[in-house]
């Protein structure tokens, strides 16, 4: 199942949205007895899978969940649960510290983390700031982190007996908990009481736009969270809690997955800015204490993967590239996988969740994400970038669906998912169309396309097309695309024209006629678009391939047409005004190679109209001004004056003096001379000697010049010449003149009997 339509398809089985209906309940946020709205129902993630029904709050627009029940997280052992899990994938260590980067640390010497969980944040604050602060936590996850971490973390709940021993602090911390509580404004009382009388409370909780039915499954439950999360606020529910509790100072910033809660008593809280070295000091964290826990596999795998991952983000990829020995021993020892050979990866076996978690490597998906792009920017070799790309995006949907079985939502295997999917386009489309005899680039093309064919970016569905193409020589994926495109353009989408004219400039000529059809039409009745597109050149070279293709499909309508907007368009760029006629641009600095390409294609319309028999005088001329450009125009140039001698003999045949009376008519501006000689040697050869009269001006000078080398060449013309002045003319001393001056140059071989015939006429008649 693709990603979107993961993200779009009804989840019966897990969520049901009502809509319109209403009941009495009374809202765990604002405390208002209310008609409460009821918004969807879903089944616990944990046995016995309890159904629980989701509320809107008229009143505050907060969300809340009844039954109410609130779990017991000291004795906590659903899956979500796992420390391996946690540790070695689930904690979104970035995400749980972005709030705190925006409190001035500087001045706060006592730093307290409600619900700390196995205490990442409370770790990283002690190496970065060298704060000592406590967390407050009942899980056996935090218990694990104290011990693995070495955590001041005190197991059990927090309440105002432990305010009160804690003391105030100067900033409290709680990181995606407010929504597991069963009496929020109590809560917040206490964790205000527990503050200085200049200390931030810091708060994260889920969004209530996060809670909407065209988002996807994962996004909604992981908002839900469903038997673990009580409530998930508005920022009006919020509001109302921070200001009963005394905290009437404070800054909400509500996402669409996310809200972050700024709050103080006194004054507004004085936010800083993010530091910019916060995402190489997270990389730098990471590896510490790599080094530091490199006995315990679940622990060390999470850094070694964090670091890995956080380095390539930050683009540090010879950090990135040094910690690759040892992800490749630890999935070696820990999991006799060989990470280069993403092929030889078993299949994660999704039968048993809970032992899943514990034995599949599952950060694998993500790593290979990463390693993939490395292997793609850095190393340069596409053909194994793509190998390992398609594994992580194949490898993130399977782990995804797995632990969604679960409910828990990894929101970053669905992204990777994806993001590795169009790594992989880019890595293929580097791979030459060579004979692929294992058939691994078709099969991967096909992987991909299921999680990225309905996806709406016009480039990524490109680079589909353009690979089923180049290596299984599907055309359905680009005319999908072709028609995609059309509809971008015609309402004016500049982006998307210059994606569609990049790909379809480039696909081989016999394709494109095929795919489109849709995408021209498009692109002609709105030049506009393709103007601001910014891709004249490329587009001239889709017209030129279209045209060609066209020629060759053997209709001379289209093939004429689209070379005249090929030269238009050309003419554009160049600067000049769209020529009339269908002859080669002038030389230009402006893409040379486009010239070379509009040459090709004339020379091809001359080429088509002489073998379907259209115009055949045009033909002729497009080949004379590209003689000097292509060297099949000298073959097509005689071909063209002999079918020009043809068909104006083919006239001559039937009108004769019409036809001799047109080609004079014509003179210098008609067909070529050997046409005209052609006509007149048969007009004199066949006794229509009035037509030969009419033609006898157009070929004097030809007689008149001295001779050439090509003298031999002249003898026919020469012959009749000295034919129509002996009958036509009856001018026997000028017939006998240059009679004897053909025979006296020897080498008359079947003239000689004619040559003959008629100097005997002339002596005759008084001469010689």
């Amino acid at each position: 199942m693709t990603a979107a339509a993961r993200a779009l398809a009804p989840a019966p089985d897990v969520i049901t949205w009502y809509r319109g209906r209403r009941v009495p309940a009374s809202c765990s946020v604002c405390g208002a007895s209310v008609d409460a709205e009821l918004v969807l129902a879903v089944n616990d993630a944990a046995p016995p899978h309890a159904l629980r029904q989701l509320h809107r709050c008229p009143d505050c627009d907060s969300l809340f969940m009844l039954p109410r029940d609130r779990v017991a997280y000291e004795n906590a052992t659903e899956a979500g649960f796992s420390v391996k899990f946690y540790v070695e994938k689930g904690a979104g260590i970035d995400v749980m510290l972005a709030p705190l980067a925006r409190v001035p640390f500087s001045a706060a010497t006592r730093y307290l983390e409600i619900g700390c969980s196995f205490g990442f944040s409370l770790d990283f604050l002690r190496w970065r700031h060298g704060l000592a602060g406590i967390g407050v936590d009942p899980s056996p996850l935090a218990a694990a982190g104290r011990a693995a971490l070495g955590l001041d973390v005190r197991s059990g709940y927090f309440d105002a007996a432990l305010a009160a021993r804690l003391g105030p602090q100067d900033v409290i911390y709680c990181s995606e908990l407010i929504e597991h509580v069963d009496d929020p404004a109590a809560f917040l009382r206490v964790a205000a009481a527990g503050l200085a009388p200049d200390g931030m409370l810091v708060l994260t909780t889920p969004s209530v736009e996060a809670v909407a039915e065209g988002n996807t499954p994962t996004t909604v439950l992981a908002a839900l969270s469903p038997g673990a999360h009580l409530a998930v606020f508005s920022r009006d529910g919020l509001g109302r809690l921070l200001d009963q509790a005394g905290l009437h100072h404070h800054v909400i910033e509500q996402g669409p997955e996310t809200t972050i809660v700024w709050a103080k008593a006194g004054a507004p809280p004085a936010l800083v800015a993010a530091p910019d070295d916060l995402a190489a000091a997270l990389g730098a964290y990471f590896e510490d204490r790599l080094a530091r826990c490199a006995d315990d596999p679940a622990l060390a795998s999470g850094f070694i993967y964090r670091a890995f991952k956080q380095w390539m983000i930050t683009g540090a990829t010879d950090r990135a590239a040094a910690l690759l020995p040892r992800l490749r021993d630890h999935f070696r020892d820990g999991y006799a996988i060989d990470l280069d050979a993403p092929e030889t990866w078993p299949a994660p076996d999704g039968r048993d969740v809970r032992a899943f978690i514990d034995r599949a490597p599952l950060n694998l998906p993500v790593v290979a994400n990463h390693l993939g792009v490395w292997l793609l920017n850095h190393a340069r070799d596409p053909h194994a970038a793509a190998r390992m790309l398609v594994a992580a995006s194949s490898h993130a949907r399977r782990y995804h669906d797995i632990l969604a079985r679960e409910h828990i939502a990894d929101g970053e295997l669905n992204a990777t998912a994806g993001d590795a999917a169009r790594a992989a386009l880019i890595a293929m489309c580097q791979i030459p169309p060579v004979p692929d005899a294992s058939g691994w680039i078709r099969a991967a093309v096909a992987d991909i396309a299921g999680e990225l064919g309905d996806d709406p970016d016009l480039a990524v569905r490109g680079r589909l097309a353009s690979l089923a193409l180049a290596h299984g020589g599907d055309e359905a994926a680009l005319r999908d695309f072709a028609d995609m495109a059309a509809l971008r353009i015609a309402a004016g989408d500049a982006e998307a024209a210059a994606i569609a004219v990049d790909l379809l400039a480039s696909v081989p000529h016999e394709r494109v006629l095929a795919i489109a059809a849709s995408f021209d039409a498009a692109a002609a009745g709105n030049p506009d678009t393709i103007i601001r597109s910014g891709r004249l050149p490329a587009y001239v070279r889709f017209l030129t391939g279209l045209g060609i293709h066209r020629c060759n499909a053997g209709d001379p309508v289209a093939t004429r047409q689209t070379v005249m907007r090929a030269l238009a368009w050309h003419a554009l760029l160049d600067g000049r005004e769209a020529p009339a006629a269908p002859l080669p641009p002038p030389v230009s600095a402006v893409a040379p190679a486009l010239q070379a390409g509009l040459v090709d294609l004339l020379v091809a319309l001359a080429r088509q109209q002489l073998g379907l028999g259209g115009d055949i005088e045009e033909a002729g001329a497009i080949l004379a001004a590209c003689a000097a450009l292509h060297p099949d125009c000298a073959d097509l140039l005689a071909l063209q004056r002999q079918l020009m001698i043809n068909a104006w003999l083919a006239r001559f045949a039937e009108a004769p003096l019409a036809a001799a009376g047109a080609l004079t008519a014509q003179g210098n501006a008609g067909p070529s001379a050997p046409v005209v000689e052609a006509v007149f040697r048969q007009a004199v050869f066949t006794g229509q000697y009035e037509a030969a009269a009419l033609l006898a001006p157009l070929i004097e000078p030809a007689i008149a010049a001295p001779p050439g080398e090509d003298e031999a060449g002249r003898l026919p013309l020469l012959v009749a010449w000295a034919y129509h002045l002996l009958n036509g003319r009856r001018d026997y001393p000028a017939a006998h003149e240059l009679l004897a001056r053909i025979e006296s140059a020897g080498g008359l071989g079947d003239w000689a009997g004619p040559v003959s015939a008629a100097l005997a006429i002339t002596r005759a008649n008084g001469r010689g």
